[in-house]
């Protein structure tokens, strides 16, 4: 019986960048779903049920955290793996801790947090550590 493809869901604010995962994603045999955070990304993750959501959290206003809490609300999505990318900056001092956004939002924390610039072996390391 062959294996079903995993589906990975990208939110993103920057069309270019959501190609961009498609394409690291595709490369290592996900399927592949982009949406843009103002096109109903709780919509699109209820039907397709993927394997797993990125969603850019950088997103213009507080779309892709908006995002991220509707996902997590709803019991349709809320057991499906979320990474998060955001802008974050260790170097600076400013970076998002999984606690960080359950304090925030009363929800369960992302299962991995990226910062950007996304570097695509770490993206897939995070994607595949995260779905075991």
């Amino acid at each position: 019986m062959q294996n079903p493809k995993r589906k990975a869901l990208i939110i993103e604010g920057d069309r270019l960048s959501g190609r961009e995962l498609a394409a690291v994603l595709s490369n290592a045999g996900f399927e592949t779903y982009e949406v843009m955070v103002h096109e109903d990304p709780l919509l699109h993750a209820e039907q397709e049920q993927p394997s797993v959501i990125i969603v850019d959290m950088a997103t213009p206003g507080m779309d892709g955290f908006a995002a991220f809490k509707a996902l997590r609300e709803s019991h349709l999505t809320d057991r499906i793996p979320i990474i998060a990318l955001t802008d974050g900056d260790h170097s600076s001092g400013v970076y998002y801790t999984e606690e960080d956004f359950e304090a925030a939002f009363d929800v369960r924390g992302p299962e991995g947090i990226i910062e950007k610039p996304i570097n695509a072996r770490f993206l897939m390391t995070c994607v595949m550590g995260v779905l075991g």
